[in-house]
């Protein structure tokens, strides 16, 4: 029941390599041919590019009108050449103190912290917080302002230029903050690049469609007045007025070139060698002469068009109105490189390796914490399953005597294979072998290839099937507590019926949001949650069954189970007790996620050991719920005993306890699920 997320898991797709700092080699990434190239000049050039481009190049304009042609030129030339030397500067901190074998910064504030000490690193962490709070309400009102502006250009181009064309930006502010929320699943930078180039492409276009349109109007004889000093003192606009729109117009150019709180994680994507400082100061040759040569073509340009008249945003700001669809096309591709830096800033700044400083196992993976609690948490909650309720079903097929054995013969059975299983987590020595992640790993490394593929592919057409009992079962839960209620308020010979499917449409819905969750082994909370509802129902269902016995309700029983007679046949007999041995089998079955789980546990001391304890304690407290819940539910039922107890509507009443227990599955369903 924990097999869906940890059959998922990334660490199964290749064989991966890792970096001198322990960590994935940064020329492969999981799902990709080994040896494919992600981290080079041209995809740190292109990240650059996507984070210095912005939709701010668009205003440029309005700044060179504030300043001129003159300081306007030279600002933006001084400009690209401060960012283009403090960029070199900065590219050398990525090692410390060696740029070629020193330990890696994988933050600005590493680099802060390394190089200024702890206190100008918690200053330096403080300030870009502040910063990217800052950013992510820009980012969200500018998307906003585009999303408007083409509504508004659609309106004006039908309606005429002086139409009152208004329209609310919160829409599209909720709209993206969601769209976000997805998004930011994405959990490696390093792994952006195809975003980071289609945000280029994006800024690219933009800016481009802004530049053109820019041209056309110069080149038609209509551009406005321009100076050399810019936007002069007159009536209306005093010399302090002057004095702030030029300083706005310095930081609004300044802050166009700014990426140096990105640059030390661009750099921490490229592959070495060569080596990385060399590589990055490359690229950011590229991406500051790429840049510069587009701040300077459009905003000269915008400013060519417009004047001293040039709006804040030049396509947004309704400078154009004409060509209406090429207005729409380039605030679309606003929006899209937009949502794309969002990505690229800002889940670099919220990255996990700077809330701490991660220390690694012997396999270069994050230290796992994973005890042997938490561990017999995760056994409990893939055994004791919604199953635990249909044994009372399985007990009357086999009769006293077979289904305790049978129970007691299948926990032996699982605590032995279990112990075995435990020393294959590593090869081919229990204490100092390699890991081996999963399973079918520990099938390849024992078996050999083939039996790791057939290993696999039953894997995996188990997992389809139990997807598809998971969803069943938690959509019966939940129509079994529509109808408790309904048979409470109508009678128990009510007619109450109601469909599976909104429950199986709603649960797939929510497991994907769930499924976000990203590491197997951070789940231990989810685990002893999920462990905690299946103990409940349980107790429920066990505690209903306990009340019928002793209240003197209990049905007939037998020590053979079922007899055959009238309505049973032997045939019929035999089928149902072959059903019984197999529901006891599957309830105890955990073997193919327990590698995952023993890949939790912390060491020293060593993994196989804590894990067979764990197995002691999950394979007892187990077997004596099963043995508890099923002969129990066979003396309140007899040779009738329903399926399931609780859905099956082995009880009526009391109905809210009833339904208590039905919720009680579906969260623990939802959390094995993910588990």
């Amino acid at each position: 029941m924990e097999e869906f997320e940890s059959e998922l898991d990334p660490r199964k797709v290749a064989d991966v390599e890792f970096d001198d700092d322990g960590r994935p080699r940064r020329t492969v990434h999981l799902g990709v041919r080994k040896g494919t190239t992600v981290g080079t000049v041209w995809t740190a050039s292109a990240h650059i590019i996507t984070s210095v481009i912005g939709s701010g190049v668009l205003s440029l304009a309005w700044a060179v009108a504030q300043l001129g042609w003159i300081t306007g030129f030279v600002t933006l030339f001084i400009f690209a050449c401060i960012t283009f030397y403090t960029s070199r500067i900065l590219a050398d901190c990525y090692r410390s103190t060696d740029p070629m074998t020193g330990k890696r910064n994988y933050t600005y504030k590493e680099v802060v912290k390394a190089n200024l000490g702890r206190k100008m690193y918690w200053a330096c962490g403080t300030a870009q917080y502040g910063i990217l709070c800052g950013t992510i309400i820009g980012y969200t009102i500018t998307t906003s302002i585009s999303m408007v502006a083409i509504q508004k250009s659609n309106c004006f181009h039908r309606r005429g230029h002086q139409a009152d064309c208004k329209f609310s930006n919160n829409p599209y502010m909720i709209g993206l903050g969601i769209l976000e929320i997805f998004l930011s699943q994405i959990p490696n930078f390093h792994k952006l690049s195809w975003l980071s180039i289609l945000a280029a492409v994006m800024s690219f276009g933009y800016a481009s469609i802004g530049t053109g349109l820019a041209f056309a109007v110069v080149v038609s004889g209509k551009g406005k007045r321009t100076s050399l000093t810019g936007v002069e003192v007159g009536p209306g606009l005093t010399a302090a007025q002057k004095a702030s729109t030029m300083f706005s117009a310095f930081g609004d150019i300044a802050f166009a070139y700014s990426y140096a709180q990105v640059l030390i994680e661009i750099e921490d994507t490229l592959k070495s060698p060569p080596p990385e400082h060399r590589v990055m100061k490359k690229a950011t040759m590229i991406g500051v002469l790429t840049t510069t040569a587009f701040y300077m073509t459009c905003g000269c340009l915008g400013y060519a068009a417009f004047g001293n008249d040039a709006p804040g945003n030049m396509l947004t700001g309704f400078g154009f109105y004409e060509p209406f669809w090429l207005i729409d096309l380039a605030n679309v591709f606003i929006v899209v490189h937009l949502v794309g830096a969002y990505q690229e800033e800002f889940e670099s700044e919220l990255d996990l390796r700077k809330v701490a400083d991660v220390e690694f196992d012997d396999d270069g993976r994050p230290r796992r914490t994973g005890t042997v609690w938490t561990a017999s948490a995760h056994i409990i909650t893939s055994v004791i399953g919604s199953g635990v309720l249909s044994l009372a079903w399985a007990v009357a097929q086999l009769g006293w005597i077979t289904g305790f054995a049978t129970l007691f013969i299948f926990a032996c059975i699982t605590f032995y294979t279990s112990r075995i299983l435990a020393d294959c987590y590593r090869s081919p020595d229990p204490m100092t072998g390699n890991r081996n992640y999963t399973y079918k790993e520990a099938v390849k490394a024992n078996l050999g290839r083939k039996m790791y593929w057939a290993c696999g592919m039953a894997q995996y057409g188990i997992l389809c099937g139990m997807i598809i009992g998971y969803t069943i079962t938690t959509s019966i839960s939940m129509v079994a507590i529509q109808k408790s209620n309904c048979f409470h308020r109508r009678g128990h010979q009510a007619d109450c019926k109601f469909s599976n499917n909104p429950y199986m449409i709603g649960l797939g819905i929510l497991e994907i949001f769930l499924s976000q969750i990203p590491n197997f082994h951070k789940l231990s909370w989810l685990s002893i949650l999920a462990a905690v509802m299946s103990f409940g129902y349980a107790s429920i269902g066990t505690g209903l069954a306990f009340a019928v016995v002793v209240s003197g309700k209990g049905k007939r029983t037998s020590l053979t189970g079922v007899e055959v007679g009238p309505g049973l046949t032997a045939a019929q007999k035999a089928s149902r007790m072959f059903s019984a041995f197999g529901d006891i089998a599957s309830a105890y079955s955990y073997a193919q996620v327990l590698i995952e789980i023993e890949d939790t546990l912390k060491s020293p001391p060593p993994e196989h050991r804590v894990m067979k304890k764990a197995t002691m304690i999950g394979v007892l407290t187990t077997t004596a719920f099963y043995m508890t819940c099923g002969c129990l539910g066979y003396a309140a039922f007899g040779n009738d005993a329903p399926g399931n107890m609780l859905t099956g509507f082995g009880f009526y009443e009391p109905f809210w306890l009833i339904d208590l227990a039905n919720v009680l599955i579906v969260v623990h369903l939802v959390g094995a699920y993910q588990v």
